[in-house]
């Protein structure tokens, strides 16, 4: 049995080997065991299951937003994009909700917050990214920009933020502004060596030449 999972709070690393997956089978089926065994599941190839399992558990679930991510993120990778935006954008509302919810109970009781802050912050900023590309490869522009303003101010200042900013600006049709990001600088510390989105997101800037800052690319530019 997995002990007691407060609110406000990230679910947490899932192990995955078999024997612990045996055993979160034979556990209480409540929505974190559930998060978890299908976290395990998919590791283990059984997608289907995994989906049953993370289902299972929203049906139960105070906090929905980890199960909510999970089902996202299988229907992304099923090339479901629009369901998996619609998902990606209930998750992150439930986030805020969640947040929110603690905070007002922490105040009215007087006393601080019992919450890892940490983790909370790690947790918006997974969430809050992987949500704003959902958005947008659904075409989803409106919906983008109310994660990216519902963000902290730290987060936006980002590399990855500053990006998903131009990005959004770029299907919102503001070039000029979009190009003035790129033009004033970012760094996007985790991006793949090789990925092109940074080169293909100039390229529908302007036909200036790639500043070498922005190139990641593996082959030459067409």
């Amino acid at each position: 049995m997995l002990p007691g999972h407060g609110p406000g709070t990230p679910p947490g690393p899932t192990l995955v080997a078999p024997h612990w997956r045996d055993m979160l089978e034979t556990a209480p089926a409540e929505p974190l065991t559930e998060y978890h065994l299908g976290v395990a599941q998919w590791h283990a190839g059984d997608l289907a299951q995994a989906v049953r399992s993370w289902e299972r558990g929203l049906a139960r679930a105070s906090s929905r937003w980890p199960l909510l991510r999970c089902l996202a993120f299988t229907d992304l990778r099923g090339g479901h994009p629009e369901r998996a935006a619609d998902l990606y954008a209930e998750a992150f509302d439930d986030l805020c909700r969640e947040r929110r919810d603690h905070d007002a109970a922490g105040a009215n009781a007087g006393a601080g917050a019992d919450i890892d802050e940490t983790a909370w912050a790690a947790a918006v900023e997974a969430l809050g990214r992987e949500s704003i590309d959902a958005l947008l490869a659904a075409d989803r522009a409106a919906g983008a920009r109310s994660v990216l303003e519902r963000l902290p101010d730290a987060t936006r200042r980002r590399g990855a933020f500053r990006f998903a900013e131009a990005r959004l600006l770029l299907a919102e049709g503001e070039k000029e502004a979009a190009r003035a990001l790129f033009d004033a600088g970012f760094e996007v510390a985790d991006l793949r060596e090789g990925t092109e989105t940074l080169s293909e997101v100039w390229a529908a800037l302007t036909d200036d030449p790639l500043p070498e800052a922005y190139e990641y690319r593996m082959r030459p530019g067409a």
